[in-house]
This record gives structure tokens, sequence and C-alpha cells, in this order.
């Protein structure tokens, strides 16, 4: 019985990391008790949590031009998925 209550507890404990909000929000947090190993400079454009957080959306999104579909996503809605999925501030869009 003793199992079993710990087991429930861990269960409830995770139903709210198994979203796709809470994992987020869990990343989120992880990210922001990282210590960003770069050197503070002029080239530093985007935040630990910026970089980190466009990197996981790649895999998640599994698109094969993320940029461009983000790009043309800004540029109809003022928005993007980065932006308003993960809430990264800033993200790089190569200038043609």
């Amino acid at each position: 019985m003793g199992k079993d209550n710990k087991v429930a507890r861990e269960e409830e404990k995770m139903q709210g990391i198994i979203s796709m909000t809470g994992l987020i929000a869990y990343l989120v947090a992880s990210i922001e008790k990282m210590k960003d190993p770069r050197q503070p400079s002029p080239n530093t454009t985007y935040s630990l949590k910026d970089a980190v957080l466009g990197g996981f959306s790649l895999f998640l999104m599994q698109c094969e031009s993320f940029l461009e579909h983000q790009r043309q996503l800004h540029s109809r809605n003022g928005r993007d998925n980065l932006q308003t999925l993960f809430g990264a501030i800033k993200i790089y869009f190569k200038r043609s």
C-alpha cells in the first residue's frame, strides 16, 4: 500500500509536466538555473534561453526549413511559433 501511494504521488507531480505547457515550463525553469558559459561580448546577441529553446523547437517542430517558416509567420502575424509556444524573445533570421 505504501508503494502504491508513493507511485500515485509521483504520478500526480508528473501530471503538470506531461503537457506541452508543463514541459516548456520545466525546460525554461531548468534553463534559468544554468550558468551561461559564454563570455559577455557585443556578439552575444541572443540569450541562453532563446538559444536553447530555439534548438529544442527544431526537434519538436521537425520542419525542413524551420527558420523560413518562422520568418513567414512573423511577417504575416508579427509573431512566430518560437515566440508564441516557447516564449523566446529574439530569433535569428538569415538575411538574403
